[in-house]
């Protein structure tokens, strides 16, 4: 082989990689929208869809009977944390859904906390600030009806997913996280209901 085969050899093997290369990049913009408004991804054996998994978490937040609600009102209360966070959450959902499903979540959490402190369930092995570990104190007190706990259950899998999994799934959008911010605040709701 001399040179010039070399070389041929070469730029025939580097041709089709190249090429897609410069499609890509020809077709950036075109390719970030149309990956910006996939809802739904696959990767193996696990296949999801946000959209479709927060209308189910809503549907099962009807179920449970918690308060729906979209209102944003003004809390200057330092007591009203989670109404704080849920607030801010839902401010700035349209724009940056994942860090307000993250805000959201956060609501929850520290409901969560405060409804363990609050029901005085005490528990050695106990993490303070562990959502899981506040829940299943929750429902082994028989605090929690079992549409209450799936639903919360639901809702960590889908902030983990959301916030987590940045790079993996297609964005969250806007109107997925006004519907998660609206199911955390029946949720807080219903949490701070508890042992009343």
């Amino acid at each position: 082989m001399n040179g010039f085969e070399f070389t041929a050899s070469i730029i025939d093997a580097l041709a089709w990689p190249a090429s897609v290369l410069i499609l890509a990049w020809i077709l950036k913009k075109p390719l970030q929208k149309l990956l910006n408004e996939l809802k739904s991804f696959r990767y193996r054996d696990v296949e999801m869809d946000f959209g479709q998994q927060m209308h189910a978490i809503e549907s099962g937040a009807e179920k449970a009977g918690l308060a729906l609600s979209d209102t944003l009102e003004k809390f200057e209360d330092a007591s009203q944390i989670s109404e704080q966070l849920l607030n801010e959450a839902s401010r700035f959902a349209g724009e940056f859904p994942a860090p307000a499903i993250n805000q959201a979540w956060q609501a929850i959490v520290f409901e969560l906390s405060q409804s363990v402190e609050r029901l005085s369930i005490i528990d050695d092995e106990r993490i303070t600030g562990a959502a899981y570990q506040s829940i299943e104190l929750l429902d082994r007190r028989g605090h929690l009806d079992s549409a209450t706990r799936s639903l919360l259950d639901r809702m960590m899998k889908l902030r983990n997913l959301a916030v987590q999994g940045m790079g993996q799934i297609p964005n969250v959008t806007g109107n997925d996280a006004k519907e998660y911010v609206r199911v955390a605040r029946g949720l807080v709701e219903k949490l701070k209901s508890l042992g009343t």
